[in-house]
């Protein structure tokens, strides 16, 4: 009887242990493959708002102008007193340039949904399952040629020199843990913003505005 409540005993104990275990294995909130469509090829609006096209490899480039063009001749290249000189249509070519130029659109970038123990820079059970597959997508063939920025960010709580400080360590601990699954170092710049852009600004002390974000270097 007495060794039936023992073996009962240490049943209870390891179902225990095993289901803090399987507590603590968080799964990732996202796929690889969801990182690699975010950088690997810019969105179509995002290359048409600088004035041109997405590429095959993901490249803005230039659009293509298939209509000809055609030299002036002599009689019209002339200058006449009705009509302006070189120097006026070409000062009023580039001022209409710089009007008709579209804004750059921001490099594309993304939320880690990289989580930390309050007042830490030790990432969470579910922070470094969201980190391994970002890690993974960096690995990728599609990514592997660009660089990326690791931006920590904090909300209005505390002080703002200290939640400077706080958000670099925060983005300087998920470069480290992407350096240890395989990500070269020479790609990553860690970066900490504190509270200055907060990703909710009518409400600063949200917990939405604690966040690191990948940031594709241009």
């Amino acid at each position: 009887m007495f060794a039936q409540r023992l073996a009962l005993c240490a049943l209870l104990t390891l179902g225990a242990s095993g289901g803090i275990a399987m507590a603590q294995q968080a799964k990732p909130q996202y796929s690889a493959d969801d990182i690699v469509g975010s950088f690997a090829k810019p969105k179509a609006d995002q290359c048409v708002s600088r004035g041109m096209v997405a590429g095959d490899d993901g490249v803005c480039e230039p659009a293509k102008d298939a209509r000809g063009f055609s030299l002036p001749t002599r009689a019209t290249s002339t200058p006449s007193a009705s009509t302006p000189g070189r120097s006026t249509q070409a000062r009023a070519a580039r001022q209409m340039a710089s009007i008709s130029q579209p804004a750059a659109a921001p490099a594309p970038h993304r939320d880690l949904l990289i989580t930390f123990k309050l007042g830490s820079a030790e990432l969470t059970p579910q922070a470094k399952a969201n980190a391994q597959v970002f890690a993974q997508a960096l690995n990728n063939p599609k990514l592997a040629g660009m660089n990326f920025e690791i931006d920590g960010h904090t909300d209005a709580t505390g002080a703002p020199d200290k939640n400077r400080v706080l958000s670099q360590q925060r983005a300087e601990a998920v470069k480290s843990f992407l350096v240890a699954q395989g990500v070269s170092p020479a790609r990553l710049d860690a970066k900490g913003y504190g509270e200055d852009r907060l990703a909710v600004p009518s409400q600063p002390y949200s917990a939405e505005n604690r966040r690191v974000e990948a940031r594709r270097s241009e």
